[in-house]
């Protein structure tokens, strides 16, 4: 998945309540990639033990 990224012009044309959105998902998204990091480690740990 390609996404297109802001310019800095464009960000600072951004009202701040959309800002502070994009923020939070950004946070959301962070945390999930975080844990989903976390289960394929311990996935691997696993695997890595039976063999």
């Amino acid at each position: 998945m390609d996404y297109d990224k802001l310019t800095d012009e464009e960000l600072n044309k951004l009202p701040k309540e959309v800002l502070i959105t994009i923020f939070l998902q950004l946070q959301d998204n962070i945390n999930q990639l975080i844990k989903t990091i976390a289960n394929l480690n311990e996935q691997l740990r696993e695997m890595n033990q039976k063999y």
